[in-house]
């Protein structure tokens, strides 16, 4: 009986959804940019085509390190480059680097931790490395490895940077 009642209220919905599809255009909402005039042109185009792709590749990426797909996963943020790579600005003098290699089976996606101030670049495996790097930054401490999610060893009061999450 309630199975029937439903059905009685979401066929029409169905019926009208179904109408509202067919009635969408079919296009992703881009266009092609006009056809260039020369070479130089074709060029830039395509140069602009690479650096957008390589921001959206980085962002599809980013599910590796950004599992809640809510904040490393906007397409917007990230600025791609004509090489393939990609950046994503974090804070004052902090960006998350995006490269990809390609191996046997596929890709290779890196994401590397890179600051203003001269520090060797920190292989990034997890949003909450990102967050560890930039509350020590926040504390003044220099930019080091942070702990891996898989690591389980003691730490002391000075390496405990928990209580910055406020900051």
């Amino acid at each position: 009986m309630i199975n029937g009642l439903g059905e009685l209220i979401l066929t029409p919905m169905r019926r009208r959804l179904g109408q509202a599809r067919r009635t969408l255009p079919c296009s992703t909402g881009h266009t092609a940019p006009p056809v260039p005039a020369n070479l130089v042109e074709g060029l830039a185009q395509v140069a602009a085509a690479t650096a957008e792709d390589a921001a959206h590749r980085a962002a599809n990426a980013a599910f590796h390190i950004d599992q809640g797909e809510n904040f490393l996963r906007d397409e917007r943020r990230w600025r791609g480059y004509e090489d393939g790579e990609a950046s994503f600005y974090l804070a004052p003098s902090v960006v998350l680097h995006y490269s990809s290699t390609e191996n046997r089976y596929g890709r290779d996606h890196h994401f590397t931790l890179l600051t203003g101030d001269g520090d060797q670049p920190v292989t990034i495996t997890s949003l909450q490395q990102i967050r560890h790097h930039l509350a020590a930054r926040a504390a003044g401490l220099p930019l080091a490895p942070a702990p891996a999610a898989s690591d389980t060893h003691d730490t002391d009061a000075a390496d405990d940077l928990t209580a910055l999450h406020a900051i």
